[in-house]
């Protein structure tokens, strides 16, 4: 996610007008989750789920940062995930492609 904190809270902003719009639920799977904004932000909402990011030093930031949340961290790939999940989000992550 965007490390310009104006930018970042629009697009959590925007998040949370699509989850209402759409009538999104949880379980979620965070693709690339980065820092783990968007994770933080859904399990504030009461959501459950994961995130993964395949670099290990930003899986473990994220895993440091969600700790307390209940949310599932792992450094893993889209390839190698199993699970069923209501929601998947693959957010800021086109530029690393």
């Amino acid at each position: 996610m965007a490390n310009f904190p104006p930018l970042k809270n629009h697009l959590i902003y925007c998040l949370g007008k699509i989850i209402r719009r759409e009538h999104l639920t949880g379980p979620f799977l965070d693709v690339g989750c980065g820092g783990g904004d968007v994770a933080a932000f859904l399990s504030a909402q009461g959501w459950t789920g994961k995130a993964i990011d395949i670099a290990e030093p930003t899986a473990r930031a994220a895993q440091e940062r969600l700790a307390a949340s209940g949310v599932s961290v792992a450094c893993a790939s889209i390839f190698s995930e199993s699970g069923q999940y209501a929601t998947v989000l693959a957010l800021d992550i086109l530029e690393h492609i």
